[in-house]
């Protein structure tokens, strides 16, 4: 083979390569492209998932806090039922008291005969 037949030669891959090369640089550039949109959605979704996590926990601070508040509450009404309880039960054992007491003086002092 003489020179200008291997230059011809060479000249025709060049030419025959060139689009080849195009064609593979337009599809690694579409990979890339893919790849960056799928990176992109990939990190919208993890902030997404991160977002309702963080939301998660804040719902059970607030589920924590509001079995809080109702224990609270219930064990006050307890508190203060059993207080009423306690007073009224003295409440009544004193005017039973004051009761017998006065009914003691009018049979003593009166006519009035004992209910007992």
């Amino acid at each position: 083979m003489t020179a200008p037949e291997i230059q011809a030669q060479i000249v025709g891959f060049i030419l025959l390569a060139l689009p080849l090369i195009a064609a593979l640089w337009k599809f690694f550039s579409l990979l890339q492209g893919i790849e960056q949109r799928s990176n992109a959605a990939i990190d919208r979704l993890e902030r997404q998932i991160a977002d309702l996590g963080h939301r998660a926990d804040l719902k059970d601070i607030n589920i924590d806090r509001l079995n809080d508040r109702l224990t609270l509450g219930i064990n006050g009404t307890k508190e203060l039922v059993n207080h009423l309880r306690t007073r009224t039960k003295a409440d009544d054992d004193q005017l039973r008291s004051k009761l017998a007491q006065i009914e003691r003086y009018l049979v003593k002092e009166t006519t009035y005969e004992s209910r007992e």
